[in-house]
């Protein structure tokens, strides 16, 4: 199976990612963060990492055109960049 994995360099993706790849699934992740949590998958035929954004329709579009299924973890951390929520 192909799969993607927005926000897939985070806690949950990254695990995802592991679970997947030992399964014999491709694993396509989007994220904009660094690679820490997926860098020991760096180079494998079946991992593809796409530093990115989900805001980046044409990317984005891609992706989902070649996948089976998708796992959407992408999320913004923190309250403060969320845009306003608890802002005065």
């Amino acid at each position: 199976m192909k799969v993607l994995i927005t926000g897939g360099a985070g806690f949950l993706g990254s695990h995802l990612s592991d679970m997947l790849l030992a399964r014999g699934d491709e694993v396509s992740i989007l994220d904009t963060a660094q690679d820490h949590k997926i860098r020991h998958h760096l180079g494998h035929p079946r991992f593809q990492y796409v530093h990115d954004s989900v805001l980046n329709q044409e990317v984005l579009e891609g992706l989902i055109h070649a996948c089976d299924l998708i796992y959407h973890f992408a999320a913004v951390v923190g309250v403060e960049h969320s845009g306003g929520v608890g802002r005065r």
